[in-house]
């Protein structure tokens, strides 16, 4: 199956809407930025254990990132958190991406997205 390119983005939703695709077997969340302020993004699996988009790869410094593998220099590191903190009145609905999950896991981490852009 091909899935849409997101190599050189830093859009939390086409990103996330992308790992949703590519793990099958994870509840990808996202919340409402005009409700927090904030872009996150929760898993019910550990971004170490997540298949990624092509281009982005996982560090314990990054998170998940696409950091030196973009074109213009702008990148996104996603760094994993435990979900038991989270406000789950500030999450998108659980199927904002247009399809359904498997049943919802008792615990899952935060995935908290920093936009960062590489100094030339």
């Amino acid at each position: 199956m091909t899935y849409k390119d997101v190599s050189q983005s830093t859009n939390i939703y086409e990103i996330s809407e992308v790992l949703q695709l590519l793990n099958s077997n994870a509840e990808i969340r996202v919340t409402d930025i005009n409700k927090t302020g904030l872009m996150n993004v929760y898993s019910s699996v550990k971004a170490e254990y997540l298949n990624l988009p092509l281009g982005f790869y996982y560090n314990e410094k990054n998170g998940i990132t696409n950091k030196h593998n973009t074109k213009n220099g702008q990148y996104v590191s996603i760094i994993v958190e435990d979900l038991i903190d989270a406000n789950e009145e500030y999450l998108l609905p659980r199927n904002c991406f247009g399809y359904d999950t498997k049943e919802e896991k008792s615990k899952t981490n935060i995935l908290r997205l920093f936009f960062k852009s590489k100094k030339n």
